[in-house]
Formats: structure tokens, sequence, C-alpha cells
């Protein structure tokens, strides 16, 4: 019963929710938020993250009212303990906000991401990795709704941001990277972006990386939005075996 195991216990959850392992993962949260709650009470920083998790979990099963219901609980210890303009409570709107994009309720995740935005401005300054990652979320939800010129400034925004606090080879530029290219997919100005961003991701992360997968599968989508089958197509097949090696032929983002 001891907070370090709880932590030990969420730590291996989030390993079981990468391998698709999820009554597991859902049965190990859930012991360590009973830890949390017997050691803190039910209003504890502590809690907010146990129910974050959770919350995490649940959306990534798709079970969006669920998961909304725990980040909303979570948001609301967070912001009694901490204060509205915490940099947690502003990680959390963020995660609230990817959640309304997936659910379609795009006036609410635009709600929670500008109100994240502000946070992390205000505490970090323009030019911080956080404010980065909201904008690019910002990004992709305007790239969903249509709205081609909002997502082009964002994302733009965060690659300036990328490229000056972490120089020309990081992880977090290559996602920025093929997030533009996704937007840019209907025009030839998408391949190289995607083609630099897979170079990243090898050199950064090797050969057998998820996000390396998704964005061969990406420039493999591209391709074939061309006609290009034959280049296509070994980027599809390197792309399966990656997620296949990495999270077996069951999982979800294999099928």
């Amino acid at each position: 019963d001891h907070p370090n195991i709880a932590q030990l216990l969420s730590n291996i959850a989030a390993l079981n929710v990468l391998r698709g392992n999820y009554d597991k993962a859902e049965e190990l949260f859930e012991r360590s938020l009973i830890i949390r709650k017997k050691a803190f009470g039910e209003e504890h920083q502590s809690v907010a993250e146990g129910l974050g998790s959770l919350g995490g979990l649940y959306k990534a099963l798709g079970e969006y009212g669920k998961a909304e219901s725990f980040y909303k609980r979570s948001l609301e210890i967070f912001e009694k303990n901490l204060g509205p303009e915490h940099p947690l409570v502003a990680v959390n709107l963020n995660f609230m906000g990817v959640l309304y994009a997936e659910m379609g309720d795009y006036s609410k995740a635009e709600q929670h991401y500008q109100r994240s935005l502000a946070i992390n401005e205000k505490v970090f300054g323009q030019m911080h990795p956080t404010v980065a990652q909201t904008l690019n979320n910002m990004g992709e939800l305007y790239r969903k709704i249509g709205d081609y010129a909002k997502a082009e400034q964002h994302y733009l925004r965060s690659l300036e941001i990328a490229k000056k606090v972490f120089g020309l080879e990081h992880v977090d530029l290559a996602l920025y990277l093929s997030n533009l290219a996704l937007l840019y997919d209907s025009v030839r100005e998408a391949e190289p972006l995607y083609k630099r961003s897979i170079q990243i991701y090898e050199k950064t992360l090797g050969l057998e990386h998820p996000l390396l997968a998704t964005t061969l599968n990406n420039l493999a989508l591209h391709y074939s939005y061309f006609g290009e089958f034959s280049k296509a197509e070994p980027l599809y097949k390197r792309a399966l075996a990656i997620q296949e090696k990495i999270l077996g032929t069951e999982h979800p983002n294999v099928s």
C-alpha cells in the first residue's frame, strides 16, 4: 500500500497499454488508484494523476464517456490543488482537447487547446516544447475541420519552436514535419517532408519504431494518392512488418 508501489503499478500499466494488453493495464491502473486514494485521500494531486491515466486508457479503448469523466475529475483536483494556471492543468486540458477532437466535438477541443496554450505561454514563454506540442495538436484539429490556413499556421509555428529548441534531428521535429506533410498531401510538397521525417526517426529511434511505421504508412498513402503504387507497396509492407514485430499480429493498430 505504499505510494511508490502505486507509481510502479502505473508504469507497468503504461507498458501494457503500449503492448495492447488493455485489460491488464486497466487492472493495474485501478490498483494504483486505490493505493493513491488510501494514502492521500480523494483530493490529492497523486489521485488526479491516477485518474488521468485511466482517462487515457479509456480514450485509447474508444470508451469516450468514461475517458471524459476521469479527465474531468482529474482536472477538478489539479485546479483545486494547484490553481487554474499550473502547467499540470495545461497538460490535462491538452489531453482533453485530444479526446474531444477524437469524439468529433471540435468546439470543445479548440476551447481546451486554447486554454492549455495560454497557460503554457504564460508560464514557459512562446518558444517552449509544451507550447509546440499544443500548437501541433491545434494544427491537427484545424486540418480535420478543413481550416487549412489555420492548420498551416499552427504547424509552422510548432516547427519553428522545435527547430530552435531541439535542432534539426529530434523526434518531435519529425512528428511535426510528418503532420505538416499530411496537410500538404494533395500536392508534391508533402513527399520531402515525409522523407525528412523518416530520416530523423531512423536516426533517433532506430529502424523498428511505431512512429516510423506510421510515417512510412502515411508516405505510402501519399504515393497511392498519385497512383504510384510501386513506391507505395514496399512502404506499406515495411510499416506492417514493424507493427507486427512490436505489437503482435492481433493488435488493433496492425489490423
